[in-house]
C-alpha cells in the first residue's frame, strides 16, 4: 500500500467515524426528546394554566382597584365644601340671591317640579320659571313650565 492509498484510507475512516458519530448523536437526541416529550408537554400545559390564572387574578385585582379608586373619587367629590368657590363668585351669588319659589325647591327633581305645576297658580309658575332660569336651568322643567303657561 502506497502513501496515497494510506492517506485515502485514513480519510475514509475519519469521515466515516464522523458520520457515524453524527448519526449516533442525532439518534440519541431523538430518543431523549421522545422520552422527555410527555414531560415537556405537561410542563407547557402547566405554564399555560398558571399564566391564564395569573391574568385572571390580575384582571380581578385591577377591577377591585378601579372600583376602590372610583368610590374614593366619588366620596371626595361629595365631600367638597361649597365654600371651595372663589370669593368673588360667592359674593356675586349672594348679591343676586333669590328665595326659592317653593319650600325645598332646590332638592326637587325635574319630575317632581313638573308634577307640581298643575297645583300652582300662574304667579307661582312664573316665579318657578324665573328661579329655574337663574339657577339650574333644566330644559325639561322650563319646557313643561312654558307648556303649562301656554294652556
Amino acid at each position: 500500500m502506497n502513501a496515497d492509498d494510506k492517506a485515502k484510507d485514513v480519510l475514509r475512516n475519519v469521515i466515516g467515524a464522523s458520520i457515524t458519530a453524527a448519526q449516533s448523536a442525532t439518534q440519541a437526541a431523538q430518543d431523549f426528546v421522545a422520552d422527555k416529550s410527555p414531560q415537556f408537554r405537561q410542563q407547557s400545559r402547566n405554564a399555560k394554566m398558571i399564566g391564564q390564572m395569573v391574568v385572571r387574578m390580575g384582571a380581578s385585582k385591577a377591577g377591585e382597584l378601579v372600583g376602590k379608586a372610583s368610590r374614593r373619587i366619588n366620596s371626595q367629590d361629595q365631600n367638597i365644601a361649597p365654600t371651595a368657590e372663589p370669593v368673588e363668585a360667592r359674593q356675586a351669588e349672594e348679591s343676586n340671591f333669590v328665595a326659592e319659589p317653593i319650600a325645598h325647591y332646590s332638592v326637587l327633581s325635574a319630575q317632581q317640579v313638573i308634577a307640581l305645576l298643575p297645583t300652582l297658580n300662574s304667579e307661582e309658575v312664573v316665579s318657578i320659571q324665573t328661579y329655574e332660569i337663574g339657577h339650574r336651568n333644566r330644559r325639561t322643567v322650563l319646557a313643561a313650565i312654558q307648556a303649562h303657561l301656554d294652556e
